[in-house]
């Protein structure tokens, strides 16, 4: 991107370091603890939301038509189906050692692959390209606002699923979950914020609002703290995935990150955060098996930093050998 979107770009890498450290927490630090509550809980769901919203908005941006659409959804299918190969032996080896290779967990895998991803990060490939498909179709038939207000009804069928699981009974949701598996897709939590981006493309983001922005930022960020409180308080301890508080927190983080302006080309920053986001859960992994480290802080350190410098070895690798760019 560079120029106009360079804050775009620097606004995704500060996003994926923020999922890094929510698996870290979410990994090594107690259900109830403070800082799953704050950080996993709370401030780290905006981070997918904001991609979804920057999925959303370039796509719109550039050209709204079907030849369009089937080459984004397309390079999003390959690029899920080369980071499921990466992590398959991975995902399938530990089931062969300890002989849980049963046709159950064949059905279970296929499942996941289909509907809430190969690893658990990968879910949000295809999410995109379901989110994409949806918004481009309902952006045919209806207006701007309609598909907004239909793409929320979603979200807050999806919510119910998952964040506020509990909050009405789990059987309203059992039929559904046996095949699905989960309201975490493109269908219920992505449709919401890709619209939100094709939103935002169709209306003026105002130059010099830099210090409203932040303003906002921070007021709606505490917002987001208080609903992960209030949600734990409800429902006790388990892992959010999306909060209310995103919806508006998303939008106006990506509405910041154009007050932004740089002339350096930001596209290898972005692809790092791309790979930052694609590496990390092998660097967790490691840490975990490897490292005697025995604090949750000392691992968090470790797994930011190598993660880091993984994505970047990577990325550079990638730049040498063409073949491997289907990787990002």
């Amino acid at each position: 991107m560079g120029g106009g979107y360079a804050g775009v770009d620097i606004f995704k890498f500060y996003m994926s370091i923020l999922v890094v450290l929510r698996h870290v927490i979410q990994n090594w630090c107690a259900p109830d603890s403070f800082w799953l509550l704050i950080v996993t809980n709370g401030l780290s769901t905006v981070a997918v939301p904001f991609f979804f919203i920057t999925t959303g908005y370039l796509f719109f941006e550039r050209k709204d038509d079907s030849a369009h659409l089937r080459k984004q959804i397309g390079r999003l299918l390959i690029l899920y189906l080369v980071w499921s190969l990466i992590y398959f032996p991975i995902r399938l080896l530990p089931a062969l050692l300890k002989g849980r290779m049963t046709t159950s967990y064949i059905v279970s895998f296929i499942q996941d692959i289909l509907f809430s991803g190969t690893y658990y990060h990968l879910w949000y490939i295809p999410a995109a390209a379901v989110a994409l498909s949806i918004v481009f179709l309902l952006r045919k038939k209806l207006n701007k606002k309609t598909v907004l207000i239909l793409a929320g009804i979603l979200f807050l069928i999806g919510i119910l699923d998952d964040s506020y699981r509990g909050v009405i009974s789990p059987t309203f949701y059992q039929n559904y979950n046996d095949i699905f598996i989960t309201t975490r897709n493109g269908l219920f939590c992505g449709t919401i914020f890709v619209a939100l981006g094709s939103y935002i493309k169709s209306t003026s983001v105002k130059n010099n609002q830099k210090y409203k922005y932040i303003i906002i930022a921070i007021v709606l960020s505490i917002l987001l703290i208080f609903e992960s409180l209030f949600n734990y308080m409800l429902l006790g301890a388990h892992v959010n995935n999306m909060m209310l508080m995103t919806i508006p927190l998303a939008s106006i983080l990506f509405k910041l990150s154009f007050q932004i302006q740089s002339k350096k080309d930001t596209k290898e920053l972005r692809h790092l955060s791309e790979l930052i986001y694609f590496v990390h859960p092998v660097v967790l992994g490691g840490i975990e098996h490897f490292t005697t480290a025995n604090t949750a802080w000392v691992k968090g350190a470790l797994a930011i930093v190598v993660s880091i410098g993984s994505a970047w070895c990577l990325l550079n690798i990638i730049k040498k050998k063409n073949i491997l760019r289907i990787m990002i």
